[in-house]
């Protein structure tokens, strides 16, 4: 997948995220946390979240990973819900957990 969409005559890429190296996920009695190794902060991660960082070990745009979540949980999300994953999105992002690929 190339990550560019063709909208009539142009093209756009989109913005594909992919893993951190330096952050791990973590396994833990009491739940799953992503831990940033460069930085030693752990965040909390969901079900959701943890499956999100489990299909970053490719690049992927937003797109990919909205439609992978509705098939993983066997959803169809609604608007609300899919601006939500943009936001983890972007904030895990910012918190460089994810990076641009």
């Amino acid at each position: 997948m190339s990550g560019e969409c063709h909208i009539g005559h142009e093209s756009v890429m989109s913005t594909r995220y992919v893993r951190n190296p330096q952050v791990e996920l973590r396994l833990e009695d009491n739940g799953a946390f992503l831990y940033d190794t460069d930085i030693a902060e752990l965040y909390v991660a969901n079900e959701t979240a943890t499956a999100i960082w489990d299909y970053l070990v490719e690049p992927r745009d937003e797109e990919d990973i909205v439609a992978y979540i509705e098939k993983t949980f066997c959803l169809s999300l609604r608007s609300d819900e899919i601006q939500q994953i943009r936001e983890f999105i972007g904030q895990n992002a910012a918190r460089k957990l994810f990076v641009i690929s």
